[in-house]
């Protein structure tokens, strides 16, 4: 059974980029002209510092939006829609998004995923600075939901490493990472 995701809406999709940027645009082009096995739209979660290091873990996670990624024509692109009115938000090109979309096609070929009937949402943690794609079993956190980083700057993970979701967890959740940014954080958000 394939990965499960969201069915890509080709007219919602150019409906806010309309909305948003000309059609003309680089991006706009990519995310409207790929090939169906080079787009995607994922469920977008985040995840605060304060449930990283504290017992919430993932089950604090939360909807924040959809986003829909794509590579055509050697370029790719991913347009951000918020969960709170559905408009596009913003429009990113580059080899953070290239990275997204191949680290996407990579997962559907891993052995460890292939036949499971995994349901795969993005899962943020901005002050982490960690992007992963969040492979879950069924709606309630599970021992067997497994965590693909694709974007990371903790020195204890590696892009591309599939984890059980209490292993990726406890990576970002380390008093050097997790602890250490939530402090910056705190300091930075007192003087406002």
């Amino acid at each position: 059974m394939p990965l499960q995701m969201p069915i890509w809406d080709q007219q919602e999709l150019e409906t806010g980029l309309r909305d948003f940027i000309t059609l003309r645009d680089p991006r706009a082009i990519v995310l409207l002209t790929a090939a169906v096995d080079a787009r995607f739209k994922l469920p977008v979660y985040t995840l605060g510092l304060l449930d990283v290091v504290g017992a919430n873990g993932l089950r604090a996670a939360s909807p924040a939006g959809w986003r829909y990624m794509a590579a055509a024509h050697g370029q790719a692109a991913a347009a951000e829609i918020t969960q709170s009115n559905g408009r596009i938000t913003s429009l990113a090109s580059g080899p953070h998004i290239q990275k997204a979309v191949d680290a996407l096609i990579a997962l559907h070929r891993h052995e460890e995923v292939r036949g499971q009937n995994y349901r795969v949402v993005i899962l943020r943690v901005p002050g982490a600075r960690v992007e992963a794609y969040w492979l879950q079993v069924g709606e309630v956190i599970s021992d067997a939901d497994r965590v693909w980083l694709y974007l990371a700057v903790n020195k204890r993970l590696s892009t591309g490493m599939l984890l059980p979701a209490e292993v990726f967890l406890d990576a970002i959740r380390d008093k050097d990472f997790a602890q250490r940014h939530l402090e910056f954080y705190r300091h930075d958000l007192a003087g406002v």
